[in-house]
């Protein structure tokens, strides 16, 4: 018996974490982005440089989804796809060393962004292979 809850009430107090707000449904929006130097830079060391590239930005620090050194992709709020593509794209200290970044591509799956970066010919390296 539902017992004299008011109609509509099942989803009181629940959120998802894919809920927004106003109602909206989060969507992610994954970024393709390349550094513009030769030298190794570790995962940590690029988690460090998002966090404190984004330390003043007025969104949220992108997710480091896979990097390679050189290559990675970060996701991100659909609503927050501009502003983490314009504050991703420039300069970054990584390692204490100031290093450009460029954002190729944006896709609302890895899949499809690397099906996109296959196409355009940018040599990324990011396919994981997966064991079946």
């Amino acid at each position: 018996m539902k017992g004299n809850r008011p109609k509509g009430s099942e989803d009181q107090g629940k959120s998802s974490k894919n809920d927004l707000s106003n109602g909206q449904k989060q969507r992610n929006r994954y970024i393709l982005f390349q550094l513009g130097t030769c030298e190794h830079i570790s995962r940590k060391d690029m988690i460090r440089g998002i966090r404190d590239s984004f330390r003043d930005a007025p969104v949220e620090p992108p997710w480091l989804m896979r990097f390679n050194g050189r290559f990675g992709i970060v996701r991100c709020s659909h609503l927050l796809k501009d502003d983490t593509v314009r504050s991703m794209s420039g300069e970054m200290t990584l390692n204490g060393t100031a290093v450009n970044v460029e954002t190729h591509l944006t896709s609302g799956t890895i899949k499809a962004l690397l099906s996109k970066a296959d196409a355009r010919d940018i040599e990324h390296g990011l396919h994981e292979s997966r064991k079946r």
